[in-house]
């Protein structure tokens, strides 16, 4: 008898369980399994179909810490135990060699859901909460493809994040999330040949993309204050001039990166619709492992900051 190259792995490791489905040679279910205890808004320690215990770090997403009183670690915590303490969870996990896919604190990496069909995942309920944020560590863009294990379920996420961000829920709410800024830096796709920046207009008017407002990233800021010329500045005066408006409630979408083809770069789609698309640069401007991107308002002040990864020093 053959057995798929997860199973092989689990009994190695002395885990002799449940294994629900398998989606690719490098990918197991475990499940369900029994979660006995949550340590925070994005770490659990689940009881595995074998009796086996299992801590899991949540993939894809950062809770503030449960000592962070002013981004809501508490109540990250509170809704993550709502959730699933008590309950049957579903561990999407990935092989590694002889072990499973690892953060830096040895914590097994896992998309965590809560139903057998694997459709209600955790990590989106949370982030759709406020009570979570987007983070995905140590990505190299060259080995990312659209189903890698990593950033499988990373669409859900963004749009769980946008609808955080439009609804001022959770930390969107908070002083230092600038929740009177109608136009608001919502989420980053800084992984892979295609970046893309989202922007959402939580006003009840239009906006006037034309109007001055400047965009860039960490390290145009630091080039400006020592009087340098900085190379990623997205100027909307001259990209969307003489007229482009952004709906109330609606999105821009501001693509980056080498997957752009080059007959694309500086075109404009959907002014005045529900989607606003700009293909600004060939180059890769948002570092994997960390950026900062400001977001000048016509007037050159400071208008919103959005920075990755999420709840360091903003």
């Amino acid at each position: 008898m053959k057995l798929c190259a997860g199973i092989v792995v689990a009994i190695a490791l002395g885990w002799v369980v449940a294994v629900q489905a398998v989606q690719t040679p490098s990918t197991v279910i475990f499940g369900p399994s029994w979660v006995m205890s949550v340590t925070d808004g994005d770490t659990i320690t689940v009881r595995l179909p074998n009796g086996e215990p299992l801590k899991a770090r949540y993939l894809g997403i950062n809770a503030p810490e449960l000592s962070d009183a002013e981004h809501s670690g508490q109540a990250a915590k509170d809704a993550n135990s709502a959730s699933v303490k008590n309950r049957n969870v579903w561990l999407e996990v990935e092989r590694t060699n002889d072990d499973f896919r690892r953060g830096r604190d040895r914590r097994v990496l896992a998309h965590v859901f809560s139903d057998a069909e694997r459709t209600q995942l955790v990590q989106q309920a949370l982030v759709e909460k406020g009570l979570a944020l987007i983070d995905l560590p140590g990505l190299t863009d060259w080995e990312i493809a659209a189903d890698d294990f990593p950033i499988r379920h990373a669409d859900q996420l963004i749009a769980a994040q946008i609808e955080a961000a439009q609804n001022r829920r959770g930390v969107w709410n908070l002083d230092d999330f600038y929740p009177d800024a109608d136009l608001a830096i919502a989420a980053i796709k800084f992984w892979g040949e295609k970046e893309a920046v989202y922007l959402i207009n939580r006003g009840s008017e239009p906006l006037e993309l034309a109007d001055g407002w400047i965009l860039m990233d960490a390290s145009a800021g630091k080039s400006k204050k020592e009087g340098r010329n900085p190379a990623h500045v997205l100027s909307f005066a001259e990209f969307f001039g003489p007229s482009c408006v952004l709906p109330p409630g609606e999105k821009l979408i501001i693509y980056s990166g080498a997957g752009i083809p080059p007959e694309m770069r500086g075109r404009i789609t959907g002014c005045g619709t529900g989607k606003v698309e700009v293909y600004w640069t060939r180059r890769k401007v948002w570092d994997n492992d960390g950026d900062t991107a400001y977001l000048l308002g016509p007037d050159g002040k400071l208008y919103f900051i959005y920075s990755y990864p999420p709840f360091r020093e903003r």
